[in-house]
């Protein structure tokens, strides 16, 4: 069982550790999704629905990744709003 103390310090075996030890790196995702894609404020109620908007905004993001390098354009990958005209 992994234990985490009051200094974020983990206890417990260590392919346990190293799953806790990506947490950041999925907290940067969530954080970047928030922000760029109005996950924030979601409208929609039920996790069903929920779920469909968070994998919507997902499917955004990879588009949006895959337009950028189709186009030579490595720097767009992450703007939102350049693929908007």
């Amino acid at each position: 069982m992994l234990r985490v103390d009051k200094k974020f310090r983990t206890y417990g075996y260590t392919s346990q550790k190293k799953e806790y030890h990506k947490r950041p790196h999925i907290e940067a995702v969530n954080s970047f999704l928030k922000t760029q894609y109005s996950m924030a404020v979601n409208k929609v109620r039920r996790l069903s629905n929920i779920a469909t908007y968070a994998l919507y905004s997902i499917l955004r993001l990879v588009l949006n990744r895959e337009a950028a390098e189709n186009i030579g354009r490595k720097d767009k990958a992450v703007s939102p709003t350049y693929f908007n005209t």
